[in-house]
């Protein structure tokens, strides 16, 4: 059977920006359409730090993202994809990352499942309060290309752990400013996660495009 998706709408819903990754390599492989859908909050399906506990596992999930972007839409066609942070299969101490797409056509019956894998560019540290925030960030070598945001968790007594998302777009001012709450009543638990999720989609689209093609 001979598939042919050039100028086709093919459906991506995302809320994190990775119509950035994806639409260019998929529409210079494929000759498709990306649309951005984002009707959707995608973190109602779980989210990486854990705050929200992901439904089923992580391809069901992606799965489930590609069928929800042809729902909100006008296509029989969609793609996705779903990232998780796990202990390394060597040593199961180092963070790994694992990225996984699905692509479904819902015309022709077809779903097509690729995963890329590798060690994660991310930190973690219990800090107590801004200045030792800073020298972790310090340490860490934040910000760079490489490491994009922090995710700060406060851990207070009366209140249930809370995360929070800093993308580089704004001044790490607003990172530090808001870390004020980890003082000697709360914690914050800071992550760098870096482009890992981003890279290892690129390459897996890139990948799995040559071989469609």
């Amino acid at each position: 059977m001979s598939l042919d998706y050039r100028n086709k709408k093919i459906s991506l819903l995302t809320k994190h920006g990775k119509e950035k990754i994806i639409a260019p390599i998929m529409e210079e492989k494929l000759g498709c359409q990306i649309q951005l859908i984002n009707a959707f909050d995608t973190d109602e399906l779980g989210t990486f730090d854990g705050v929200i506990d992901r439904q089923g596992t992580q391809v069901q999930t992606a799965r489930r993202k590609a069928h929800i972007g042809i729902d909100f839409s006008s296509n029989n066609v969609g793609v996705a994809s779903e990232g998780s942070f796990v202990p390394d299969p060597f040593s199961g101490f180092m963070p790994w990352n694992i990225e996984m797409v699905v692509f479904v056509d819902d015309l022709h019956a077809i779903e097509v499942v690729g995963m890329a894998q590798g060690s994660a560019m991310s930190m973690n540290r219990l800090v107590r309060d801004v200045d030792s925030l800073l020298a972790f960030a310090d340490q860490a070598g934040f910000p760079t290309p490489q490491s994009k945001a922090l995710v700060l968790c406060l851990q207070r007594r009366s209140a249930p752990s809370q995360a929070s998302l800093w993308p580089l777009e704004g001044p790490f001012l607003s990172a530090k400013d808001a870390a004020v709450g980890a003082s000697a009543t709360a914690a914050g638990c800071i992550q760098l996660p870096g482009l890992r999720p981003m890279i290892n989609t690129a390459m897996l689209l890139a990948s799995a495009s040559d071989t469609c093609g």
